[in-house]
This record gives C-alpha cells, structure tokens and sequence, in this order.
C-alpha cells in the first residue's frame, strides 16, 4: 500500500514504510484517517458472568468480546480484575507502566463498590468493617461505608462522584433487602465477599462505580468511553 502511494502521514504521501511516528502524527489509509496513539486507556462496564482475562474461561466470555469496535482491544489489559458475577468498572490499558502504578500493593489506591447483603447490617457491622475484620488469611485495613438508601448530597459529603456516576446507584436494593457503598484500599481475593462473610453476611450483588480517579460515570453495561 505504501508502494501504491495509499497511505499518508500528516497528509503528505509516504515512499518508504519504516517512518517512526509520534502521537501528534495522523496517518491516512484510503482518505480514512488514523490518529497514532502510543497508549491508549479505556474504562468499560463489564456486565456479570464475563470474565476479566484476556480469553475466554470456564465457558464465559472474556471483556474483550465488548470491544469488538475498538481498534486498539488488542492492546488492553486489565488493571484490577472483576469477579466472573460482579459487575461495573474495568480499567484496561495498553501502559504497562500505567497498569503497574493502578495495581501496586504499595500504591493503596481507593476502590468504591456498590454492594447488596442478604442480610440487613447492624451498626456493629458497620463498625467492625470500618475498623477491620479477619477475612481468614489477612487482617483488612479500615474500610469505608455508607448505609444506603441516601440522598446525593450525603454520599458527595463521603466520596467526591461524578453526577453520571450517582445515576449508577439504585434508589433501592436490586436483588435484596439491604445495600451499602463500601471503601477498600487493598486488594485481596475476593476481598469483599469475604468480609461480608466475616460479619456473617453474604453478597448477592455487587458493582465496582470507581477505581482511583476513574470512575463509571453514565457508562450502560456492555459499553466503553477512551478516557486517555
């Protein structure tokens, strides 16, 4: 194609096909113009029963098959995975170094989750998964919750959403009885569930709205926004 004069960078036609491009380059292929991004970074609302690994498992489908119109999925990766059953926010990423700075252990970078129990939660709960409970292998560091349902401006006063992003929290519960916001800052393996277990609860619904400064915003389930 480049021999036949079909493409361009910057509008002025290449001869040879080993240009090195920058992010402020534009190539055009047959008229159709392709901006050079030398990273991309998408937030997606992966739905429930996808799985967050690059191929599909266990008979469910990976997120990348909601990026079947995204030029660039086979770039991504994930920054902090979903369970196959929880739905909401992914960050993927083609920065390594980027994925590296979200996922670190050492980084503490805030998670918000909108979760439902089985069971309605005490104060005392309430208490204990703010101070910390034993979730069997490690201790967890104090969380953050927030009894729903409340009004907009009570949950603004305990994290700083986007309007779009209050639209992603139901007036009432989904799926059961009670509901909360909850804060982590680590991340261990099914880190919330199991401390819902150890105030002998369960979840039955759970959905990620935010993940450092990235939020869920308006996002419906199945689809993706490039936010850098």
């Amino acid at each position: 194609m480049v021999k036949q004069g079909l493409i361009s960078v910057n509008s002025e036609e290449v001869k040879k096909s080993d240009i090195k491009l920058t992010e402020n380059d534009t190539i055009q292929i047959l008229w159709d113009e392709i901006p050079v991004l030398e990273n991309v970074t998408l937030i997606l609302h992966k739905p429930a029963w996808y799985v967050s690994s690059d191929v599909d498992e266990a008979g469910h489908k990976s997120y990348k098959h909601l990026l079947e119109d995204c030029i660039f999925k086979n770039l991504l990766k994930v920054a902090w995975r979903l369970d196959v059953d929880t739905e909401g926010l992914l960050v993927v990423s083609s920065d390594w170094k980027f994925i590296h700075e979200l996922i670190s252990p050492k980084r503490w970078k805030k998670k918000i989750y909108y979760v439902e129990t089985q069971n309605k939660l005490s104060q005392q709960d309430i208490e204990n998964l703010e101070k910390w409970v034993d979730i069997g292998d490690y201790v967890t560091l104090p969380a953050k919750v927030l009894k729903l349902p409340a009004d907009s401006e009570k949950i603004k006063q305990f994290w700083n959403f986007k309007d779009s992003t209050l639209s992603q929290i139901p007036s009432q519960p989904i799926k059961w009885q009670d509901a909360i916001l909850l804060e982590i800052v680590e991340w261990k393996f099914h880190q919330i569930k199991r401390m819902l277990e150890a105030v002998w609860n369960k979840v039955v619904y759970l959905k990620r709205l935010k993940m450092w400064d990235f939020e869920l915003e308006d996002l419906l389930p199945w689809s993706w926004r490039k936010v850098l």
